[in-house]
């Protein structure tokens, strides 16, 4: 079986690596959502059996913004979509 892994996306709008971007984005959450769809590209084209999300996937939660998490949440649901579209597992373990 194939297995994809990801981790340590860190999700959060760190003062010090965030550009915002003329839409208004944070350029930091845009990279995170983009890894997302790349993780979903790559498990489509490869036909992984599993992704694996090795943990922290946010910086801080408590400090972390409600939209993040939103966008965040959203784009993960979407990968898990797609895996489950061609009998593929998702999971995640504790960072």
């Amino acid at each position: 079986m194939r297995l994809l892994f990801f981790s340590d996306t860190h999700a959060h709008t760190h003062e010090d690596f965030d550009i915002l971007l003329p839409n208004g984005e944070s350029s930091r959450l845009m990279d995170i959502l983009t890894t997302f769809d790349s993780v979903a590209y790559y498990a489509k084209k490869y036909h992984v059996g599993a992704v694996v999300f090795g943990g922290d996937l946010f910086h801080t939660p408590r400090a972390v913004l409600t939209r993040v998490f939103q966008r965040t949440y959203e784009r993960a649901e979407a990968l898990v979509g797609i895996l489950e579209g061609q009998d593929s597992e998702f999971v995640i373990t504790a960072g």
